[in-house]
């Protein structure tokens, strides 16, 4: 019974570290997905200083229509990649300190309740359980942080694929503008 459940154990404590490593990646590709949005930008403002500041009277409604969903896109990206950044924050475990508190109020309890040697299996076993019950609550709050900045991630992504895609497809109907022929 007790290698089941010091596996069992195992199991929770390497689920909890595994999801702190999670979040590592996650962070890892937000800031690689930080260059794309600045190229983005640039692009959507280089479109915007050519043609609407440079040459305001003959731009056509077409480039208008393409740009605002460029624009848009950029903006629902940027709100995404904001929800996924501060969307929840991780749990960790108590400090030490805290931890070295409680199992002496168990043990001082248990003392009181019974024998030396009672009282010290009871304290492991409290212990033991409360660092189960641990690795479970604080890896479980971990996992839905993680899933949640997956899915604005995701989304971001999404948008700012778009928002390429019709940055560059703003740039044909006044390509005429660039390359006077």
């Amino acid at each position: 019974m007790s290698r089941q459940l010091s596996d069992r154990d195992a199991f929770y404590e390497k689920m909890y570290f595994h999801e702190l490593a999670e979040r590592d990646r996650l962070d890892d590709r937000f800031r690689t997905l930080l260059t794309i949005v600045v190229i983005v930008f640039a692009m959507i403002s280089y479109l915007f200083n050519a043609v609407v500041i440079d040459d305001v009277s003959n731009v056509p409604l077409l480039f208008w229509l393409v740009y605002a969903i460029a624009v848009a896109s950029f903006i629902a990206a940027i709100t995404c990649y904001i929800k996924a950044w501060h969307s929840q924050h991780y749990n960790a475990f108590p400090m030490l300190h805290d931890i070295e508190q409680y199992i002496d109020q168990i043990q001082t309890y248990y003392r009181e309740q019974t024998d030396e040697r009672t009282a010290m299996q009871w304290t492991e076993q409290a212990f033991s359980d409360y660092m189960r019950q641990s690795f479970i609550d604080h890896a479980s709050f971990n996992v839905r942080a993680n899933d949640n900045k997956r899915f604005w991630l995701y989304y971001g992504n999404s948008f700012i694929i778009s928002a390429f895609l019709f940055t560059v497809m703003a740039f044909f109907p006044v390509s005429h503008t660039f390359f006077d022929l």
